[in-house]
């Protein structure tokens, strides 16, 4: 089972031995892991320009570069969890950081784009298997009181490297060149890297379950998202392309539901994952990040056609939303200790879904200070939600599926931000009434701002309706003392 059965919020029980420094010094290798991991997303933008010059080679082409640690990310999360539920965490954990390091550092001292983009994938592969491992290693140290807010630290880095990725990226490339957005992630890593070493609890051979690896669908599931990926992705492609390889995922989705029900240990079990009350988080965590995605996609086309920003002035009003989102991440913790995983991320989605219809309804005589305010209440909503459901789900989790859940977690995350950046978009050059790349005046800049965050309304409504409706079903049938009984037996075995 990927999850127990349904009950309220259960704690989960520290490694026993595992304290002090060597704790400290485990959950500082996991925050500089996720940092890196964030960075090398934000950080590549930048330069694209200056890869292509200095590369000899086209903007498309080198968007590559980006897409291509996109896809290894995604198609890598939950195969990494799989196998850090069979092979250990920190085992795991000391391979990812040393393929991103490893990768990092040839990536400086390339010449090809060819072999740029193939050490990007290497890259998104390693940052792939960090963010499958992170959070299962936190669930493993926490103590009950504790792991809402190491998990919070957790969404913090990680909104921080995104929100650094841009300024210091751009920093670093004036500075150094390009390759000094690759160079310094080779630092991080080899930290991280002794950290988790000296630090992380060796996985007892006894506590790991040994079994066939799925590979038939592992190479399905690759395909699937692969070309769910392209599919979605918001630039370059034409239609006739996004159709293909949405019908390839199609098709290669199919055979893995087939072949799934057909393996004893499939690399995502289908069945169980549908009967788990895990769906719902997995679905409430796909909508809200198709919700915030607009604020990246459509953002700089308000603010600046719409408010008729500088692209500096449009870029710092954007900055607020991840500086943000870091701390709200942090501080929400301690709401989740006092109410619950579930009260919180329901108060998160209602709070989103009221900054969201504040945008739907904004005037374009608000200016930029009542787009700020809705923007924030937004933001503030996502980081609430997103720490409590993070929080709750890993609590719930079965410990010999940890860092499986945590592949989903990331993975239906990454799909929901890759969705809302191409459906957004599109409903705001519709309701617009012009293409995205044209001119567009402020008044139907207003309109398509008010639509699209109308149907973000609906997204975030139809999450919370989905996890108050979840809520209500497990007051009814939970039974304490058997859960946190049932979990306690768990953790006693993982350690």
């Amino acid at each position: 089972m990927l999850q127990s059965s349904p009950g309220p919020d259960r704690p989960a029980e520290p490694i026993a031995g595992h304290g002090g420094w060597r704790l400290q010094a485990a959950l500082l290798a996991v925050f500089l892991a996720t940092f890196m991991s964030a960075f090398a997303v934000s950080s590549v933008n930048m330069v694209l320009p200056l890869l292509s010059g200095h590369l000899d080679t086209s903007y498309s082409a080198s968007q590559w570069v980006v897409i291509g640690y996109l896809l290894a990310v995604s198609s890598s999360l939950v195969i990494a969890g799989r196998l850090s539920d069979s092979f250990g965490k920190r085992e795991m954990f000391l391979a990812g950081a040393s393929l991103f390091t490893l990768a990092s550092a040839l990536a400086a001292y390339t010449d090809s784009i060819l072999v740029l983009t193939l050490l990007r994938v290497a890259q998104g592969m390693g940052s792939g298997v960090l963010l499958a491992v992170n959070l299962a290693i936190v669930r493993q140290l926490s103590s009950p009181s504790s792991l809402p807010l190491n998990v919070g630290l957790v969404g913090s880095m990680s909104s921080l490297g995104t929100a650094s990725g841009p300024v210091g990226g751009g920093a670093l490339a004036e500075a150094w060149g390009w390759q000094a957005i690759f160079l310094v992630n080779v630092p991080i890593g080899l930290a991280a890297l002794i950290l988790g070493w000296t630090s992380l609890p060796a996985t007892r051979r006894k506590a790991m379950t040994r079994s066939r690896f799925d590979v038939v669908g592992s190479f399905l599931v690759v395909v699937s998202i692969s070309s769910l990926v392209l599919a979605m992705r918001p630039a370059g492609g034409g239609d006739g392309h996004r159709v293909t390889f949405a019908i390839l995922s199609l098709i290669a989705m199919a055979g893995f539901y087939v072949s799934a029900l057909n393996t004893d240990r499939p690399v995502i079990d289908i069945a169980d994952l549908i009967r788990s009350p895990l769906r719902v988080d997995l679905m409430a965590n796909f909508l809200v990040s198709c919700v915030i995605m607009a604020s990246l996609v459509i953002g700089p086309y308000y603010l600046t056609g719409g408010l008729e920003l500088t692209l500096s002035q449009a870029g710092l009003v954007m900055a607020a939303s991840p500086v943000v989102a870091a701390i709200t991440s942090t501080i929400v913790s301690r709401a989740v200790t006092l109410w619950g995983a579930e009260i919180t991320g329901n108060v998160g989605l209602g709070i989103q879904a009221a900054g969201c219809t504040g945008m739907a309804m904004l005037p374009l005589s608000w200016g930029v200070q009542g787009y700020l305010a809705c923007l924030l209440a937004t933001t503030f909503g996502y980081a609430t939600f997103s720490s409590a459901n993070n929080s709750g789900v890993m609590q719930k989790a079965r410990c010999e599926k940890t860092s499986e859940v945590a592949g989903l977690l990331y993975l239906s995350r990454n799909i929901g931000l890759l969705f809302g950046a191409t459906s957004m978009s599109t409903v705001f050059a519709w309701a617009a009434r012009t293409a995205i790349h044209d001119h567009i005046p402020p008044d139907l800049n207003a309109r398509g701002l008010n639509f699209s965050y109308g149907v973000a309304v609906i997204l975030v409504v139809l999450a919370l309706i989905a996890r108050l409706q979840r809520w209500r079903s497990d007051l009814a049938h939970s039974d304490p003392a058997a859960t946190l009984g049932q979990d306690h037996s768990n953790r006693q075995k993982e350690t």
